[in-house]
């Protein structure tokens, strides 16, 4: 029920150029990873579902509404076809028999593969970010002010981190303080 194969012939954009290609979806005879055999990239089904961006698993505003519940159990892919430049890929969680159909684009799968090459490649390309030049901002910046906010926010979301400086000593909740910032 699960192994399949699917070829489809078409121009897709690697990481660094535009190629013509070849590819092969395969789904692994246990259901549980969707090979691309010209790139020897192997996805596993719960990395392609918690990563899925169909109307149902994103809202409005682009925020991710996949759970942990949609990822335990035994998720399996039960197919997988090219539609265009996407990827159609059906779920199935064998323990309750729910479904589920999303679509990945066929780009940025090949731009996030974690193989081992392609994780080396990406690693060469970041420009480590020293210590004396990490991202900060001011604490009464972030609690006093909306651009403080915003900086901080951004920071966040674009380095994976930011440093709050000037935070006040003795007995604060930071937690409790940002939280009502945010939700503000």
């Amino acid at each position: 029920m699960f192994p399949g194969r699917v070829r489809v012939h078409l121009a897709a954009r690697s990481l660094l150029h535009l190629t013509r290609r070849s590819f092969w979806l395969d789904i692994s005879s246990d259901g549980k990873k969707l090979n691309l055999s010209d790139s020897n990239a192997s996805f596993h089904a719960v990395w392609l579902r918690h990563n899925c961006n169909c109307k149902d698993c994103l809202t409005s505003s682009g925020q991710k509404s996949v759970t942990g519940k949609d990822l335990i159990g035994d998720l399996r892919i039960s197919h997988a076809s090219i539609n265009g430049d996407e990827v159609k890929i059906k779920w199935k969680k064998e323990n309750d028999n729910s479904q589920h159909t999303g679509y990945l684009s066929l780009q940025w799968l090949m731009a996030n593969t974690y193989t081992v090459q392609s994780l080396e490649q990406r690693s060469t390309d970041l420009e480590p970010i020293p210590a004396t030049k990490l991202p900060f901002v001011e604490y009464t910046s972030v609690m006093d002010s909306d651009e403080g906010l915003w900086k901080w926010l951004y920071h966040l979301n674009y380095y994976g981190l930011s440093l709050v400086t000037g935070v006040p000593t003795g007995n604060l909740d930071i937690k409790k303080v940002l939280n009502k910032r945010i939700s503000k």
